[in-house]
């Protein structure tokens, strides 16, 4: 599964895609809503910003609610 695009370009796709390709909204309300296609839009977003060999490693944190399940704490 690759991204093509991400936010309002995603959005006006709505209602044309075709059989190769699907709108998704992986994270619902601040939720990971699909833990597979979130990590493909934080790749692709992270690739957008940097380029695909940056000259340096960065820091990325993420942050998690407290109380977030077991299911959700397997994830990370």
């Amino acid at each position: 599964m690759n991204v093509v695009s991400h936010g309002t370009d995603a959005e006006r796709m709505i209602g044309k895609e075709s059989e190769n390709i699907s709108v998704m909204s992986p994270l619902r309300r601040g939720v990971v809503a699909d833990y597979f296609v979130t990590v493909q839009l934080f790749t692709w977003l992270l690739e957008k910003a940097w380029g695909k060999k940056p000259l340096f490693r960065t820091s990325v944190a993420v942050c998690v609610p407290e109380d977030m399940t077991e299911v959700e704490k397997k994830h990370l």
